[in-house]
């Protein structure tokens, strides 16, 4: 039967075969590498054309193409049936191996004789120094040597820190004083009043008011540091009776002095000791039955006082 064979695949026969031919002959390798053996082709749809492009693996043909793929390597052809050739020449005797592993050890030999006596070696270094031995007992007391000659005076040392101011001594003093009558009649542990101010160092203070203990007003002195004072006072008062000090709201009977008559002045002078901050004041007497009255002046140059002079004297 005779088969007949298109003008398209004829062509396209001729193609490959061209292509096949190229591929044997050496030419086209960027094409067909003994890594990458198939043949990639873009063939013109128009079979009057007879044209076929070469193409990579991913290109893509145009619309009036389509895509063709071949392997250039053909199937393996049948085995020879010609006669076995004869044996080629000896090679070139081929490198040295590598040295193979170390056998294992041997038996230890029988001991050898013993040999001669070597030399005396170096002297080795000095070793290191013992740990020291305990104290020896004290020995005995020398003579005292000579007295040496006494240095230079060393620098005088800082100032020390100031130390607080210490009390007041000895030297405080104030007199009060009340010209005329007094403000009110005084009842009995009533303060009287010194509205008036002598010679003073300043440190004995003076306070006219109704100060507790008393519930009519006064006048009360602070004195400023502890100590022993010296108080003298006298009162010119109508009526028969007595006055005292009082020391911290505590009367003090030690320091009464009165009068049993209207014809004479009460005048007395007597120590107290006293904490710093101590409040003094000088009362009509406890045991007085009517308060006492001191009278206004009779005349400019006769005038009525009462006054009040306290020091320190230690």
């Amino acid at each position: 039967m005779t088969r007949r064979i298109s003008r398209t695949h004829l062509r396209l026969g001729l193609v490959m075969g061209s292509v096949l031919a190229i591929g044997a002959y050496g030419v086209g390798t960027t094409i067909a590498t003994p890594t990458d053996t198939t043949v990639y082709a873009c063939v013109l749809n128009n079979i009057s054309q007879q044209n076929v492009r070469i193409v990579k693996a991913n290109t893509t043909c145009t619309a009036n193409e389509h895509a063709v793929s071949w392997n250039v390597t053909g199937p393996t052809g049948p085995a020879g049936t010609g006669a076995t050739g004869p044996i080629g020449a000896t090679g070139a005797t081929g490198a040295t191996g590598a040295i193979g592993a170390t056998g294992a050890i041997g038996a230890t030999g029988a001991s050898g004789a013993t040999g001669a006596t070597g030399p005396a070696g170096a002297t080795g270094s000095t070793g290191a120094t013992g740990v020291t031995g305990p104290q020896g007992p004290t020995g005995p007391t020398g003579a005292t040597g000579a007295t040496g000659v006494g240095g230079p005076t060393g620098p005088g040392g800082a100032s020390g820190a100031t130390g607080p101011t210490g009390p007041l001594g000895p030297g405080n003093f104030a007199e009060f004083y009340q010209l005329g009558a007094q403000p009110a009649t005084i009842g009995a542990e009533e303060p009287f009043t010194f509205l008036s101010t002598g010679p003073t160092t300043g440190t004995i203070i003076s306070a006219t008011a109704i100060i507790p203990p008393f519930s009519q007003s006064g006048t009360v002195f602070t004195l400023p540091t502890a100590g022993t004072y010296r108080v003298t006072f006298q009162a010119t008062v109508d009526e028969a009776g007595g006055v005292e000090l009082m020391l911290n709201g505590i009367p003090l009977a030690y320091t009464g002095v009165g009068r049993d008559t209207a014809s004479t002045q009460i005048i007395g002078s007597d120590l107290i000791t006293a904490p710093a901050g101590s409040v003094l004041a000088l009362i009509a007497a406890p045991g007085n039955v009517a308060p006492l009255t001191v009278p206004p002046n009779s005349s400019p140059t006769n005038q009525t006082s009462t006054t009040i002079v306290i020091e320190q004297i230690f």
